[in-house]
């Protein structure tokens, strides 16, 4: 006798594989692949679900690098202060 699926088993939605791609250009390929796959409709509906899941994980994977690449880009564009301050007395530089 075949076994009922629950409500919970029903309604419960796409597992996500949230393993993160090997490289920022790793993950850009894969969501392109993705994005093909599912213009194709190519796919049943639910592997375009988990297909879509996948799709977003690596759209927000993407976004975090890079904003952590943008912000180290603006705190290597900071200009450098000086470790030691160099003190000078007013009155050295005007007799020079």
């Amino acid at each position: 006798m075949a076994k009922k699926a629950s409500k919970s088993d029903s309604t419960a939605g796409p597992s996500v594989d949230t393993t993160a791609p090997a490289s920022f250009e790793r993950g850009v390929e894969e969501l392109e692949a993705i994005l093909e796959q599912l213009d194709s409709g190519a796919v049943g509906l639910d592997q375009a679900m988990n297909r879509h899941a996948r799709a977003a994980f690596l759209l927000n994977w993407c976004r975090n690098v890079l904003d952590e690449a943008e912000s180290r880009i603006e705190q290597l564009s900071k200009p450098q202060t000086p470790a030691v301050a160099l003190h000078s007395d007013p009155d050295e530089s005007a007799e020079t």
